[in-house]
């Protein structure tokens, strides 16, 4: 994928008679774009799609294959300006809206069991081949209009979040990117500080923690305009691993205890269905790996504390289960501790074998790695052995 430089990014902007604030669109800071714009922040996936967004057209060459009809939804925003829709195509109700709601609650727990590579091809075709057309070529009201927009914005999310499970990060950015055009284009506030916190989680996994911590806070003033303290909490969450990749434990620490607060306030009869799966144990998880990427024995301390409380969780959630032991064994390595994270690492490898996730597998390496040091303690040899086999058998994900 090649991006634009700066440069073109400031001449694209002034053509189309935008002003900076106006890119960012509460999804960064204006400084941040002023930043990229005078070369001291870096150009990256992220701010050329707020630009294409802004503008109205590519910027950037493509060369993954995202697969969704008509070319994409990137700049194709849906047409329920016009009440009916389109003047053609089957009657589209309110029906046809749950009907991809439940769907995709589907595709969500297959994601959660099994790894974002068991059924993201099937989400895609899905997608594409029943979900796209009832939006471009149905004809509905404007209210079933825009609870389309959100519950397609839902899945194309999850299509996101499977691509990125599945190693496929450029792919889950442009997803991700038209799951929040989506969900803005149907006001559904909540959903875009969802979306956003997602985007800010992986901007962490892959190290742009900058990045990270600006869509966390506009994920966040989503969050607070929605009313939804579980969506602040989840949003300062990603803030606070965020700030710590970026090497600001002072500021993942205030972040961390914000996100505390605004969960113990929050009413969760209110939560949207599809913010279940944040809770105690998830923001238990998100804490540990803010602690572990501390340097010192006291955030490490902390990390395993919050890595056994992860591990209070949901049953059905077996991915997050796997990372929450490798999270906890790596919490023990740290520690000098490699009795302890063996037990942790060894659940962990049997869990990663039944599922279809390179997040998963990435773990699992780092612990290879981490072991290595310790191969005089009984069990680690055999663990690091069998750890190789797992590894070397799995297949990456094609995009």
């Amino acid at each position: 994928m090649q991006l634009p430089d700066r440069h073109a990014l400031k001449l694209h902007r002034k053509e189309a008679g935008l002003t900076v604030p106006q890119v960012a669109a509460g999804r960064f800071s204006a400084k941040y774009l002023y930043n990229v714009e005078s070369g001291s922040k870096p150009v990256t996936v992220w701010v050329v799609q707020a630009y294409e967004q802004a503008v109205g057209k590519a910027l950037m060459e493509r060369r993954e294959a995202l697969g969704l009809a008509a070319g994409g939804l990137l700049m194709s925003l849906p047409a329920w300006q016009t009440p009916e829709g389109s003047t053609k195509g089957r009657r589209v109700g309110e029906p046809d809206v749950e009907s991809v709601r439940a769907v995709t609650s589907t595709f969500r727990q297959l994601d959660n069991r099994f790894g974002g590579d068991q059924a993201r091809e099937a989400a895609s075709r899905y997608l594409d081949s029943d979900v796209i057309p009832l939006l471009k070529d149905g004809r509905y009201s404007a209210s079933v209009g825009l609870s389309l927009s959100s519950a397609i914005a839902e899945l194309v999310q999850l299509a996101g979040w499977m691509s990125y499970d599945a190693g496929l990060h450029s792919v889950a950015r442009r997803y991700l990117a038209q799951a929040l055009q989506l969900a803005r284009a149907a006001e559904d506030v909540s959903l875009e500080a969802e979306i956003l916190a997602a985007m800010s989680h992986q901007c962490t996994y892959l190290g742009a923690s900058a990045e990270a911590v600006e869509l966390a806070e506009a994920a966040s003033r989503s969050a607070r305009s929605a009313g939804v303290p579980a969506l602040v909490a989840e949003a300062g969450a990603m803030a606070a691993h965020a700030h710590a990749t970026a090497g600001d434990d002072r500021a993942a620490a205030r972040a961390v205890g914000l996100a505390e607060a605004s969960l113990e306030q929050a009413d969760r009869s209110q939560d949207p269905s599809w913010i279940r799966y944040l809770d105690e144990a998830y923001l238990s998880a998100k804490f540990g790996h803010t602690f572990v990427t501390m340097t010192g024995r006291e955030p490490t301390r902390r990390a395993i504390r919050f890595a056994q409380r992860s591990l209070d969780m949901d049953s059905s959630y077996v991915r997050g289960r796997a990372f929450n032991l490798a999270l906890l064994a790596r919490a023990h390595l740290q520690d000098t501790e490699p009795v302890a994270a063996l037990e942790s690492a060894r659940t962990a490898l049997a869990l990663t074998a039944g599922l279809k996730s390179k997040r998963a597998v990435d773990y699992l390496a780092d612990l290879y790695t981490r072991f290595q040091p310790f191969e005089t303690e009984p069990g680690v040899i055999e663990f690091r052995r069998d750890a190789r086999v797992l590894l070397d058998s799995y297949a990456p994900a094609r995009g």
